[in-house]
Formats: C-alpha cells, structure tokens, sequence
C-alpha cells in the first residue's frame, strides 16, 4: 500500500500541509493586534494588565 504523503513530491506536499497552519497564524495575529487596539483605547492600566498576561495566553 503507498502513501501520499511519503511518495508525492515534496515541495507540493510541504505546502499543502503548511497552508492551513500559515493561514490560522496570521488569523490569529491579526486578532491579537485588534484586542490589543481596542484594549488600547480603555487605558493605560488595562494595556498594561494584557502585556502582563500576554506570555501565559501565548503558552
């Protein structure tokens, strides 16, 4: 029995499994930086309060 995955040719294959991740990447970047706006315009104190949290949302 072949796979696919290990006899199609490799630079198709990488991208058709790295697709779906680079896109929910830059989805997930874009979300970030409109709560960190609209964080942004409650204050100084709540933008603090969310770069403090930042490091164990991104865990």
């Amino acid at each position: 029995m072949q796979h696919a995955l290990t006899t199609a040719p490799i630079v198709p294959t990488i991208w058709r499994l790295a697709l779906p991740n680079g896109l929910a990447m830059t989805a997930a970047a874009l979300v970030s930086i409109a709560e960190t706006w609209y964080v942004g315009q409650l204050g100084i104190m709540p933008l603090a309060g969310m770069a403090l949290v930042f490091p164990l949302v991104m865990l």
